[in-house]
C-alpha cells in the first residue's frame, strides 16, 4: 500500500480541476517498430544499437500514448530523468506525470491524481509506481527488466517486473518489456510462448583478442584504438571500480588476506594494503606462504586501468566515470572514456569505438545471474558505439559473446543457458525460496516442513536444505520446488506465518525467487 499509493495531501485534492492536457498533433520521423504499436500485445523488445536511447524510448512512449494511457517504469532516477527531457523535447512540458520519490510529497500527488483520473497520457516512474492503477487499453513499459534495481528489499519483496506480468493476466492492457538480453525469467516466457520477441538484427564490426603475457590491451587492440582516435572519443568498459581489488605475492602468486580472512586492497598505487572486510591497514605486508614483500595486482580496477591507459595512450585528455563521480554526457570530442558498467556516458552520434577490458571477469562473478548480467553490460556498451564503428573485446575470439553481438542477438546464448538450467533444476524452472529464521528455532521450524512433506502436505519435488545457522541467533533454510507446484509450497508457508502470529512468535523473513540464491 505504502508503494502503490503516495502520501494523501488533501490541499492538492482541492487545488486539482477536471481540466485535461492532450497530447499536441505533431508528426514525427519514427524509427519505431511497426510491432511495438500494435494493440493488445505482450512483448520482450530487445533493443537496438542506439546512441541515443532515452529518445528512442520517449518516441515509442508518446506514440503509444496518442490511443491510451502510458505507464513507464524505469530501474533508476538517470533514465527517468533522461527520458523526461527527450519527451519535453518531442511535446513540450507538463503532458506528463512523474511518480517517484524524488518529486516533493505535494508534486508526487498530484500527478498520482491527474493520472488516475486521466487527465495525464503519460506516467513516468520508479518500481513504486508499478502498482499505479491503468485504464483499459492502456500500456505497461518496464525498461530493462533485468535490473536488479527492480527488486523491493523490504517487505514482502515484490520485483516490479513480476507484478507488472501477474497484472497483465488479471488486467487489458499492452505490456512492453525491454532490454538488450532478457532476463531467464522473460527468457523462458519467450520459450513457451507467452510473450512475443521484437528485435532488429544488424551485422557489427566486433574483434577480439586474448591477451597472452597480462598486458592490459593485447596488440590487436591498439591499431583499432589508435584509428578511432583520430575521429572522436573511445569507450573503454572495464570491470570494476577502485584500484587494486585483489593482491598477490608476486613470487609464488598467493594471495594476499587479512587474519579476519578478508581479501587485502589497495586503493591507489602509493597506498598499503588494506582490508576489505575489517579496513585494517597492513603497514609491513609479507607473503604467509614465501616471505615475500613485492606485490602484484591480480584485480585491477578503473583507477589502475586509468594509470595504464594514460601510459599507452599520452597526450589524449582522460575521462573517467564510475563510483560517486558518474558522468552522465561528455561532448564529441576526441579523448579516452573509462567507465564501469552502468556509468557510460552518452556522446551525441555515438563513440568512434568501443573497447571492452578483461572481458573474461565480466562473466567471472561468483552468482547464479553472472552471464545475465554481463550479456546486458556488452550489449549496452557496445550500443553506444557510432554506426559502423569498432567494438573491440580482450577475451578469446571463440567466446559466444563476440558472434552474439557481431550479429546483436543474444538469444542463442540465452536458450543455451536456459537448456542448462532446465537440466540442473535451476531457476526459471524451479522457484527458489529462502527462509530467514530464528537461529534457535531453525531445526524445529526444518523438522516441521519436513514432516509437512511426508505427510504429503506439500509436493514430494520439492527440495529441502538443511538450516544454516549464522551469528547473532540467525538461521536460514532453502527451499526449491518446480515452477507449477510453487503455489502449494507458498501457501503453506503463508498459512504458517499466520499461525506464528497467532502464537506471538517472531514472523519469519520470506524471499521467493530473491535476485541472489545466497
Amino acid at each position: 500500500m505504502r508503494s502503490a499509493i503516495p502520501p494523501r495531501s488533501a490541499r492538492v485534492e482541492k487545488e486539482i480541476d477536471n481540466t485535461c492536457a492532450p497530447l499536441p498533433k505533431m508528426d514525427f520521423n519514427s524509427s519505431i517498430e511497426e510491432e511495438l504499436l500494435k494493440e493488445n500485445l505482450r512483448v520482450f523488445w530487445a533493443l537496438p544499437p542506439d546512441s541515443s536511447p532515452h529518445r528512442t524510448l520517449a518516441l515509442l512512449i508518446v506514440l503509444r500514448a496518442r490511443e491510451n494511457q502510458v505507464l513507464a517504469i524505469f530501474n533508476d532516477e538517470a533514465e527517468l530523468d533522461g527520458v523526461a527531457q527527450e519527451i519535453n523535447t518531442l511535446i513540450g512540458t507538463g503532458f506528463y506525470a512523474r511518480l517517484d520519490s524524488g518529486s516533493e510529497r505535494s508534486d508526487r500527488y498530484r500527478d498520482f491524481l491527474l493520472f488516475t483520473r486521466q487527465q495525464r497520457s503519460i506516467a513516468l516512474g520508479l518500481r513504486g509506481a508499478i502498482f499505479t492503477p491503468l485504464s483499459d487499453g492502456a500500456t505497461l513499459i518496464i525498461s530493462h527488466e533485468s535490473s536488479p534495481h527492480f527488486y523491493e528489499p523490504r517487505a514482502p519483496r515484490w520485483n516490479a517486473r513480476d507484478v507488472g506480468l501477474l497484472r497483465s493476466t488479471h488486467s487489458h492492457f499492452a505490456l512492453i518489456l525491454t532490454g538488450f538480453s532478457p532476463s531467464m525469467e522473460v527468457a523462458r516466457l519467450l520459450d513457451v510462448g507467452w510473450l512475443r520477441l521484437v528485435q532488429s538484427p544488424s551485422v557489427h564490426i566486433v574483434s577480439a583478442s586474448e591477451s597472452r603475457n597480462g598486458e592490459l590491451i593485447p596488440s590487436k587492440g591498439f591499431s583499432i584504438i589508435r584509428n578511432a582516435l583520430k575521429i572522436g572519443p573511445v569507450l573503454f568498459l572495464v570491470p570494476s571500480k577502485g584500484y587494486g581489488n585483489a593482491i598477490l605475492c608476486s613470487k609464488c602468486r598467493n594471495i594476499g588476506l587479512c587474519d579476519c580472512g578478508g581479501r587485502l586492497t589497495r586503493n591507489s598505487a602509493d597506498a598499503l594494503p588494506e582490508c576489505s572486510l575489517c579496513k585494517k591497514v597492513i603497514d609491513d605486508w609479507r607473503c604467509s606462504s614465501c616471505g615475500g614483500e613485492r606485490i602484484f595486482l591480480a584485480s585491477r580496477g578503473i583507477d589502475r586501468f586509468t594509470e595504464e591507459i594514460g601510459r599507452a595512450f599520452p597526450n589524449f585528455p582522460i575521462i573517467k566515470s564510475s563510483g560517486e563521480h558518474i558522468l552522465r554526457t561528455v561532448e564529441r570530442r576526441v579523448a579516452l572514456v573509462l567507465a564501469t558498467p552502468g556509468a557510460e556516458p552518452f556522446v551525441e552520434g555515438g563513440y568512434s569505438a568501443v573497447v571492452l577490458l578483461e572481458g573474461n571477469r565480466f562473466f567471472g562473478h561468483a552468482s547464479l545471474r553472472a552471464d545475465e548480467r554481463a550479456r546486458e553490460h556488452y550489449f549496452s556498451g557496445a550500443s553506444l558505439a557510432t554506426a559502423g564503428a569498432a567494438i573491440y573485446i580482450s577475451m578469446q575470439a571463440v567466446h559466444p559473446i563476440v558472434a552474439a553481438l557481431t550479429r546483436w542477438n543474444p538469444l542463442p546464448m540465452v536458450r543455451r543457458e536456459l537448456q542448462e538450467r532446465e537440466n540442473l533444476g535451476l531457476p526459471p524452472y524451479r522457484r527458489f525460496i529462502r527462509l530467514d529464521v530464528p537461529g534457535d528455532e531453525a531445526q524445529q521450524i526444518f523438522d516441521g516442513i519436513s514432516h509437512a512433506q511426508s505427510d504429503n502436505r506439500l509436493p514430494k519435488n520439492l527440495e529441502l536444505r538443511p538450516p544454516l545457522i549464522g551469528s547473532k541467533n540467525t538461521g536460514s533454510i532453502h527451499l526449491s520446488v518446480p515452477f507449477e507446484e510453487a503455489s502449494v509450497v507458498t501457501a503453506f508457508l503463508q498459512e504458517y506465518q499466520k499461525r506464528r502470529n497467532l502464537s506471538k512468535k517472531e514472523l519469519l523473513v520470506i524471499h521467493v525467487d530473491p535476485y541472489e540464491l545466497t
